[in-house]
């Protein structure tokens, strides 16, 4: 029997398996949903709707009483047995403010 190597992880930072709500503007629409984790670099997020692979997006995140403000590029759609959707997102061109914000929120999860 031959034992494989686990795959390795390609993710630069930690996920945090949080629920904040998820404002995100596609096509001018702006649709709400909330994430399923959450990391410095990116989340996860479940929409009812696909949103197709390398979209940008803009994303505001609640974070407490304030807001995370960026824009994001789709890295995956996965269709789900519901017939949700679970999207990955990249965080890109983040305000310096923004990820400051960010980086303390999930320093306190840790």
């Amino acid at each position: 029997m031959k034992l494989q190597a686990a795959p390795k992880e390609r993710r630069k930072y930690r996920r945090f398996e949080l629920i904040n709500l998820v404002v995100y503007k596609q096509f001018e629409i702006e649709k709400i949903t909330k994430t399923i984790n959450l990391s410095i670099g990116g989340m996860k997020m479940r929409t009812e709707f696909p949103v197709p692979l390398h979209e940008e997006l803009e994303i505001a995140i609640k974070i407490d009483d304030d807001i995370f403000r960026s824009q994001g590029k789709v890295v995956y759609t996965n269709e789900r047995k519901d017939g949700n959707f679970d999207i990955g997102v990249n965080f890109i061109n983040s305000p310096e403010e923004s990820l400051n914000l960010l980086s303390q929120y999930l320093s306190q999860r840790e």
